[in-house]
């Protein structure tokens, strides 16, 4: 049971909340609003932006979000901070639908469809109500979203109530209380037609005959139309005529939903969750995703299987709310769905307010399947919504939030297809041996058309049409990224066009969000952060956020997380066109990744050099990472757009930018054996340094490149790259960094097979060090390489034993906790050479104890190799395999020469072990 599951919240009439049955005092005002707002959502999260509008309706407080927050704290110390929680970008209630007495009564009246005692589950949700619902909540926006849909479930509970006992003749009772319904709603045939049938069944008929004029007149006078086909019926049969037995009969039932159509495949999970909204009582569903995604060929193959459910027939719309054509407005498409229930051009009245009252009205007792494709916006959607008894099926671009908590509605993501559905998609276009013949091409021409169907049709009949040519043939023309829309495009066909039908969706925006899904296009990676997306944009955090929500909304960008969004790979190029050239917002772009970057690497390793020449780009500040693993995390989803970004600043000339860039990444790179993509980066590096002429910069950048190829695997260019760039650290005075580089230098001819010349280098990159006093860490590291060669001999090891706990002092003083586990895992490997197996464990287990927390690459299985040696020398190979596995999991796809390492002592092992 949830916490607090004593707590009611009772919006069927004033809103109450009781505890226990005790009354729990909600002043009025915007703790009311936000209370039933949550309640209603039925443990659901609502965002804050909706709370905002719900509260304030546009005329927002200075700090909305914060206000908000004021609002939930002091709702939280009425209802308790266990029920009142915090979810992703907002707030819900952590309470059963049982709980709030709205919830309760839906579930009820949907239960009673589906069991014997529908009497007793309809009269139980009567019984919830107490006057009008959401009494004394203060916000027209969220009584206008609910209050009338609740109002509408009632009286169509009420109205089953009165059929129940109208099948056992006993309805006099009900003359009086459908007299005071039909009072408070006069348009509302159903009920005439209740109260008339109730007065006949009581031998009232002449009363039951004036209440049929009565309703008659009104009907004329304020819908210009005479009562509905059932009304009328009853109405006949007052007067005893015979043909109102079969005036029923004579209702058209429309066909109007086109055949599926073809090369359909997947979406069994789609199905199902479908199938498990209807069967759940939901009747307004709205399937929403990017244009081509295949929303309207999911909706038509579902319908086949709701025919037969829907027993008046089916209707189908497209709105047009996504194209090259104007959008239908509602009057128009209310007069098309009238006509196909039956009513005459003459009966139709002028206004779309009227004749939506009249849809609602002929379709109250109807059962149809309407299917309203292409939706652009609730605001053409809401007019269109039939009677409760209809099933409304909606796709659109637009995500129909706000429609789904004002009316109720379910909604369903229909997201890119599975890889298995995008390749049964190409094998009903091109047949399932043409697919089955090239495998690999088909998964490489699936992913280049973003596993998108509309894109996967089209990318089939390029195949087609070039005849006699491979899958791979298509996939090489589409493998350019500048010109792949240009390979799927289709001059004749708009519709089949992905450009075109992606720019739909563009066109649709409002000028803003224009610029910004523009300007968007400028970033290198199709992952973008939300305060990279904020430098870029030059907005503020806040307004940032809403731009990009409002680009989420019609599905051109997705959320990926909290703190990231993402394009589509088609949309993503199609952006990439759009985008114009803009320096400052590159700059502003650059400019934050390097305040970004000095932050993440001062975090991870306690290393504050470099500190960029610049401050970030007002008012977006640098991202705020919590220890290595936070850092780490962050750099590796950031890595593509920075050296993308990297490249940029080059290709611009900002030659500062692109230097401070490559030098803050590069202890990033080597620790993550990253060589390939350091040896850009230093490459471009070593071009910015020349260009500003300055032999520091030049210095570290030939440094960069050294490492680089030591990590690649080639230790004697390394060497090459750190003599040049030894020379040229001597030449600028940085002793700091001649340290380094010799630190490095020895690891280059430890690599090359040359121990004493690796001892020699690295002895004295620590007699540099030892005279930077200011410097401590510099001094560690230099220890800690020295030791790393040292170690690898019986003759030096005990020298490297006293390095290394000379380095862990400095790290334990520093606060350099990474440094501090790989100074730990190295003295397990020291002491394994000593012949200290024991030791060895502790030291390793000392190593993974300092890097728990940090989402570490290299300590751990550096130490996890350190162990399974010792507990092989210690007599347990079934451990040692253990702790080699676990290391292997780690570094297998990371760290491929570490790796082959590992695999060759598990190969050994497993060779030494009894079978």
């Amino acid at each position: 049971m949830r916490p607090e599951s004593d707590l009611r919240i009772l919006l069927l009439g004033p809103l109450e909340v009781r505890r226990s049955g005790e009354l729990v005092p909600i002043p009025a005002g915007g703790r009311r609003t936000v209370l039933a707002a949550l309640a209603l959502a039925g443990g659901e999260v609502v965002d804050v932006d909706t709370l905002t509008d719900l509260l304030w309706s546009g005329n927002l407080p200075e700090n909305p979000r914060s206000a908000v927050q004021q609002i939930v704290v002091r709702l939280r110390r009425s209802l308790g901070a266990a029920t009142v929680r915090t979810g992703p970008g907002g707030y819900y209630l952590d309470i059963e639908r049982g709980q709030v007495d709205a919830l309760r009564a839906e579930d009820l009246i949907r239960r009673a469809e589906s069991t014997d005692s529908e009497a007793k589950a309809l009269q139980q949700a009567a019984g919830l109500w107490r006057g009008a619902a959401l009494g004394g909540v203060d916000s027209d926006a969220l009584v206008r979203q609910h209050a009338t849909r609740l109002s509408e479930l009632r009286l169509v509970t009420q109205e089953r109530l009165f059929d129940l006992d109208l099948r056992t003749g006993d309805v006099a009772a009900w003359i009086a209380p459908l007299q005071e319904l039909t009072r408070v709603h006069p348009l509302r045939e159903s009920l005439r037609e209740r109260l008339i049938l109730a007065l006949a069944r009581s031998g009232r008929r002449a009363e039951a005959l004036a209440e049929y004029e009565s309703a008659r007149a009104l009907t004329v006078e304020s819908l210009g139309t005479e009562p509905s086909v059932r009304l009328r019926a009853v109405h006949l049969e007052l007067l005893g005529e015979d043909e109102v037995v079969t005036a029923a009969a004579h209702r058209p039932v429309p066909r109007q939903l086109p055949a599926p159509p073809p090369h359909f495949a997947g979406r069994t999970a789609d199905l199902a969750h479908l199938d498990e909204l209807w069967r759940a009582g939901e009747r307004t569903i709205v399937l929403h995703g990017p244009g081509g995604v295949g929303k309207s060929a999911l909706v038509l193959h579902w319908a086949e299987h709701l025919k037969s459910q829907c027993a008046d027939g089916q209707i189908f719309v497209d709105l047009r709310g996504y194209g090259p054509d104007q959008p239908v407005l509602p009057d128009a498409a209310l007069g098309m769905m009238l006509r196909a229930i039956g009513v005459a051009d003459r009966s139709l009245p002028p206004t779309t307010t009227e004749r939506s009252a009249l849809w609602r009205t002929q379709t109250a007792d109807r059962s149809l399947l309407v299917v309203l494709d292409n939706v652009r916006d609730a605001d053409q959607l809401r007019p269109l919504l039939p009677g409760p008894g209809c099933t409304t099926i909606v796709t659109s671009r637009n995500n129909l939030r706000g429609f789904a908590v004002r009316d109720g509605a379910a909604r369903h993501l229909v997201d890119t297809l599975s890889m298995d559905d995008s390749v049964a998609v190409l094998a009903t276009a091109l047949g399932r041996k043409v697919v089955d013949a090239e495998p690999e091409a088909v998964r490489e021409l699936a992913e280049l058309c973003g596993q998108l169907p509309l894109a996967l049709l089209v990318g089939a009949q390029v195949v087609a049409d070039d005849q006699g040519a491979s899958i791979a043939t298509a996939a090489a023309r589409l493998r350019s990224h500048q010109h792949r829309l240009d390979v799927l495009a289709d001059t004749f066909d708009p519709a089949a066009d992905p450009r075109q039908v992606i720019s739909w969706s563009y066109t649709a925006l409002d000028a803003d969000s224009r610029w910004a899904f523009r300007t968007l296009g400028l970033h290198p990676a199709p992952v973008i952060e939300i305060r990279a997306a904020a430098a870029l944009l030059g907005r503020s955090l806040p307004a940032t956020r809403h731009l990009l929500d409002r680009l989420v909304a019609v599905h051109l960008l997705q959320v990926v997380d909290t703190e990231y969004y993402g394009f589509h790979d088609l949309i993503a190029v199609y952006a990439a066109e759009l985008a114009e050239p803009d320096d400052d917002a590159l700059r502003r772009l650059a400019e934050w990744y390097v305040a970004t970057l000095h932050a993440a690497r001062s975090t991870a390793y306690a290393n504050p050099a470099l500190k960029p020449a610049t401050e970030p780009p007002a008012p977006v500040s640098p991202r705020v990472l919590e220890g290595l693993r936070g850092a780490t995390e962050w750099y590796l989803r950031s890595e593509q757009a920075i050296v993308e970004i990297v490249r940029v600043a080059d290709g611009r000339g900002w030659h500062e930018l692109a230097w401070q860039l490559a030098a803050l990444l590069g202890d990033f790179q080597s620790s993550h054996a990253h060589s390939a993509q350091q040896a850009v980066t230093s490459e471009i590096a070593r071009s910015a340094a020349a260009a500003l002429g300055d032999p520091d910069k030049q210095a570290l950048a030939h440094f960069l490149s050294g490492v680089a190829s030591n990590v690649g695997g080639d230790p004697a260019a390394a060497l090459g790259w750190h003599e040049q760039g030894l020379a040229l650290a001597d030449q600028a005075g940085n002793r700091r960094l001649m340290a380094s580089i010799l630190a490095a230098m020895g690891t280059a001819h430890q690599a090359l097979g040359d121990p004493m010349a690796a001892r020699t280098t690295s002895e004295r990159s620590v007699r540099i060090a030892r005279g930077l006093t200011e410097h401590p860490l510099r001094l560690a590291h230099s220890l800690l390489n020295l030791s790393s060669i040292e170690a690898d001999s019986e003759e030096w090891c005990e020298a490297a034993q006293e390095h290394l706990r000379e380095a862990i002092e400095l790290y334990r003083a520093q606060g350099a906790r990474f440094h501090l586990g790989l100074a730990f895992a190295n003295l397990a490997n020291a002491a394994m050479v000593a012949g200290q197996p024991s030791e060895a464990i502790e030291y390793a287990a000392e190593a993974i104890r300092q890097v728990e927390e940090l989402g570490d690459g290299l300590v751990r299985p550096t130490a996890l190799r350190a162990r399974g040696q010792a507990l092989l020398a210690l007599g347990d190979p079934d451990g040692a395999a253990v702790a080699w596995e676990q290391a292997l999991r780690q570094i297998r796809f990371t760290e491929p020469q570490r790796a082959a390492v590992l695999e060759q002592d598990l190969a050994e092992l497993t060779a030494r072990r009894p079978r």
